[in-house]
């Protein structure tokens, strides 16, 4: 291979199968490798190259079937216009592709940082559930937008630096801001709830027009909205074809997944769409997350220590008795709910697990406590998948329904990293800055 600075050269990818393995090798495993090794013992070469930012960039010559051990992109085609982002043990980012006269083989950025420049607004952003994972992800927060006094708050208490906005994402216009990589939303759940009437475009609270317009306006590259499994219901299918249809007409792809928050390491069977939309050339380096192949733990061992930290005698024996995941946690809104676990069937399940839904308690049982214990809005949040450091701001009741209501950042950051790596290949394969040559 012959190095060429300061210009890209464009490789077209091919139609031919390959099959990409479904786990990802962690740093011990693949400790940022210098070499790799593929199928075809002539390509066992690294190019490197350097762009007029400095950063070092290779090109690693690989077969389909080399890719195998390498990669979490499960069973794909090699012909996918753009090629496929591929992380290194969460070390770096590269991107798989195939060429008529390249063969396939690996573009892979070296030292530096893509992700702080990542940016990110955020409408309905509530307890901050999906700002976290976004954060976590490596999203950096030019704004947040919530109507509830109590979620601003909560947020500005836990990120003094963020901007957040309380104000009606209906009346809201955009401030002037940088580029915005993604536009993320957590749009209310009423119009599409099975608990609800589930009137959909004809709710007063459906905020899918506003968020459109909100989008046009900020014209990110990537979107995610997170909405409830009703979403996904026949008698919205209309619906979802006409938002396909005005996100198609602002310029974007769009295509939606239903995952449930247990997949993704949560102790709780919550199931929640993602909605995720892209420009065209981020799209196509774009994959929905699969689910986390690890066990989840149940309600006793993520609760215990709360449960005992004032010396509660019964604690273990509640740990051993609590060995499922939690039933879904349902916050309520202002009109309707209150600091309880939720309806009568929910509230069965907790019992089967010794625990009292039927209100909160202000702290861990004592010492001496006998029957079921009440869960804190603290434990709650741990079991939406919060970090015990994330402060809910606001009484009993209000700090319940924010919590209730949240996205488990568990589940917003592993979407986000999805899109994430598929906004940094897309920047990646077109930046004018990286220089790369294939053989």
């Amino acid at each position: 291979g012959k190095s060429h600075e300061n210009h890209n050269v464009g490789i077209t990818s091919v139609s031919r199968r390959c099959r990409i393995g479904a786990t990802a090798l962690g740093p011990a495993q693949n400790p940022w490798p210098t070499r790799i090794r593929s199928a075809t013992p002539h390509l066992d070469r690294v190019w490197p190259r350097i762009g007029r930012n400095g950063a070092v960039m290779s090109a690693l010559p690989l077969t389909c079937s080399s890719l195998s051990p390498m990669s979490d992109a499960g069973d794909a085609s090699c012909s996918r216009p753009g090629g496929f982002p591929i992380r290194f043990g969460g070390r770096g980012l590269g991107i798989f592709r195939c060429g008529p006269t390249t063969g396939c083989y690996m573009l892979r950025k070296q030292g530096g940082s893509m992700t702080s420049k990542l940016t990110s607004v955020e409408f309905c952003a509530g307890a901050g559930g999906q700002a976290l994972g976004l954060e976590q992800a490596g999203f950096r927060h030019l704004l947040l937008v919530d109507n509830d006094a109590d979620c601003c708050r909560t947020l500005r208490h836990n990120r003094p630096n963020w901007r957040v906005d309380c104000a009606d994402m209906k009346s809201y216009d955009l401030p002037d801001l940088p580029p915005v990589d993604l536009f993320a939303g957590g749009l209310p759940c009423p119009p599409f709830s099975i608990a609800g009437k589930q009137l959909g475009k004809d709710d007063d609270r459906d905020l899918f027009p506003a968020a459109l317009r909100l989008i046009e306006a900020a014209q990110p590259r990537a979107v995610l909205i997170e909405n409830v499994r009703g979403f996904l219901s026949r008698s919205f299918a209309p619906y979802r074809l006409h938002l396909a249809d005005e996100f198609r007409k602002l310029g974007y792809e769009v295509d939606w997944r239903l995952y449930n928050a247990s997949d993704f390491g949560v102790s709780q069977s919550r199931s929640r769409v993602a909605i995720v939309a892209a420009k065209p050339d981020v799209w196509s380096f774009f994959r929905f997350p699969e689910p986390v192949a690890a066990p989840v733990p149940p309600v006793g061992d993520v609760l215990f220590d709360l449960m005992s930290e004032n010396g509660w005698v019964g604690a273990g024996a509640w740990r051993a008795h609590a060995d499922q995941i939690a039933p879904t946690i349902v916050g309520g809104s202002k009109k309707h709910g209150g600091p309880d676990l939720g309806p009568t069937r929910a509230r069965a399940a907790w019992k089967a697990m010794g625990v009292n839904g039927g209100s909160l308690a202000d702290r861990a049982p004592d010492a001496d406590f006998e029957g079921d214990p009440r869960l804190t809005v603290r434990m709650v949040a741990r079991l939406q998948g919060f970090p015990d450091e994330w402060s809910i701001v606001g009484k009993k009741t209000a700090a319940y329904r924010q919590v209730g209501n949240a996205f488990p950042p568990p589940v917003a950051a592993s979407i986000g990293v999805a899109i994430r790596d598929a906004l940094l290949a897309e920047r990646l394969a077109n930046d004018g800055r990286t220089a790369v040559a294939a053989e």
